[in-house]
C-alpha cells in the first residue's frame, strides 16, 4: 500500500472498502479526495441554517452525505445524516448543533485530506 493510502487509514479511512468502490484505482480514490478538498459544499451551511432555510440545508447535508460515504469518510457521513435526518422528522430543535458538528467534522476532513505527503 503507497504511503499516502496508509495516511488514509490513519484518517479512519477503510482504505480496502472505499478502493472497491472506485474498482481497486489508488489514483482515482486520491483524485475524488482532491476534488472534495476544493470544493467547498457544506460551507454554505451555515448561510442556510442562518436563514433557517432547512431545505436548503437539507439538501447540502444530504450531498455531502452521500459523497462522504462514496469517499470512506465514514464520521463526516454520519453527522451528515444526523442533521439530514432530523431535518426531515422536522426535529428542529437540535439542529444548530448536528449542523456544526457536520462542519467541523467536514472542515477536519478536508484539512486532514489537504495536508496529505
Amino acid at each position: 500500500m503507497d504511503n499516502r493510502l496508509q495516511q488514509l487509514e490513519t484518517l479512519g479511512i477503510d482504505v480496502e472498502t472505499t478502493l472497491k468502490r472506485f474498482c481497486g484505482n489508488a489514483n482515482l480514490l486520491m483524485s475524488m479526495l482532491e476534488v472534495f478538498v476544493r470544493e467547498d459544499t457544506l460551507e454554505k451551511l451555515p448561510e442556510a441554517m442562518r436563514a433557517k432555510d432547512y431545505e436548503a440545508a437539507e439538501s447540502i447535508a444530504h450531498a455531502v452525505k452521500g459523497t462522504a460515504a462514496n469517499l470512506g469518510l465514514a464520521s463526516l457521513s454520519t453527522r451528515c445524516d444526523a442533521l439530514v435526518q432530523a431535518i426531515r422528522a422536522n426535529h428542529l430543535h437540535n439542529v444548530d448543533d448536528l449542523a456544526l458538528a457536520a462542519l467541523e467534522s467536514y472542515r477536519t476532513a478536508r484539512a486532514n485530506i489537504n495536508a496529505l505527503s
